[in-house]
């Protein structure tokens, strides 16, 4: 749990802020840092409370938002040569809001009703 909030906080905002508005002081990303981090970990708790009917779904939604905001951007990044800045963060955007598409409109539990 400690990774996934450390990398999602610094995503949040040493990336994100830092691209946003690059003259941001460390200072003020230390103090956007922590205080995202412990959001996270306030909305996780509460998401926490009844685990046994969102455990799939959460695993499902956490699985789906690393591998379209975080593979697909990376693997591009890296090895795609007209990449920019703005591209990363669009397909981040992108990525982001097609998971969040599929769990309210498409099968979120697809994998369920393969095994029935």
């Amino acid at each position: 749990m400690s990774a996934i909030v450390l990398v999602t906080t610094t995503a949040l905002t040493s990336d994100i802020l830092k691209y946003l508005r690059p003259a941001t002081s460390d200072d003020k990303v230390l103090v956007m840092t922590r205080i995202v981090g412990v959001i996270i970990i306030i909305v996780s708790a509460f998401f926490a409370i009844d685990v046994p009917q969102l455990i799939v779904p959460l695993v499902s939604v956490s699985m789906g938002v690393i591998a379209c905001c975080v593979f697909i951007p990376l693997i591009f990044g890296l090895y795609w040569d007209r990449g920019t800045a703005t591209g990363f963060v669009a397909s981040l955007v992108a990525s982001f809001g097609s998971v969040v598409l599929w769990q309210l409109f498409g099968n979120p539990l697809i994998h369920l009703y393969s095994s029935v």
